[in-house]
């Protein structure tokens, strides 16, 4: 029951994430252009990019263990479900994906910083990168989502 309610979990492609990080800037944009503020969206990202790189390298931290943990433990019904549904290896693929971006995410920063790049477009190509991994994060939590939910409603009946 469990498998079969798993394989109709849509499963979030790249190209559906990336839609979406444009669409979420658009209306971030139209937000602000509504609201009157003057806030320049690329101008708070520069400000808050500190912030940003360590936020990364804890959520890198956490996804790193995770996937250990998942390589490592065998035949739990989580698992052998998300094998089963063929959820793990797009589950695995889609934390390291992160992971990767992450970590694109906090050297650009870096060297954006180090060589003071004041151009708006490359900040906000770099927001619009921090964005998609973001919604590729999620990805792997609906998933996992799905799982305990399946697995819940299954226990109690």
């Amino acid at each position: 029951m469990m498998i079969g309610k798993l394989k109709e979990l849509n499963n979030t492609d790249s190209l559906c994430d990336i839609v979406k990080s444009f669409v979420f800037i658009i209306i971030i944009k139209i937000i602000i252009a509504v609201s009157g503020d003057s806030v320049n969206v690329v101008v708070a990202f520069i400000e808050n990019s500190s912030d940003i790189m360590q936020v990364w390298a804890t959520i890198i931290g956490f996804l790193m263990a995770a996937m250990a943990i998942l390589l490592t433990v065998k035949d739990t019904k989580f698992i052998v479900a998300l094998k089963n549904t063929g959820k793990f290896t797009p589950l695995i693929t889609t934390f390291s994906s992160v992971c990767e971006i992450g970590s694109v995410i906090i050297v650009a920063i870096l060297v954006l910083k180090v060589i003071n790049c004041s151009c708006d477009a490359v900040w906000l190509i770099l927001m619009l990168c921090n964005i998609f991994a973001f919604f590729r994060l999620l990805t792997c939590f609906k998933i996992f989502r799905k799982l305990i939910k399946h697995a819940d409603d299954n226990k109690h009946k």
